[in-house]
């Protein structure tokens, strides 16, 4: 969604109103890092959100790209 969409238009979602949300971020790795430590880097991350992360379920998914490595 344009940025220009949230400021000038209303904007709704499909949640009813619960305090749940799919978010997907895309992050490319050079093939040499450790694994381990960038998925509870990112694990950290999505928990410090401040809507009650704590208690969603967490998923990182990795792919070996020919260019790197794609957590989401």
């Amino acid at each position: 969604m344009p940025h220009s969409k949230l400021w000038s238009t209303r904007v709704s979602n499909a949640t009813s109103g619960n305090r749940s949300l799919l978010c997907v971020g895309d992050f490319y790795l050079h093939p040499d890092h450790d694994a381990a430590v960038a998925q509870q880097r990112l694990t950290e991350v999505a928990v410090a959100v401040p809507i009650g992360s704590r208690t969603l379920r967490l998923t990182v998914i990795v792919q070996e790209k020919p260019w790197g490595t794609h957590y989401r």
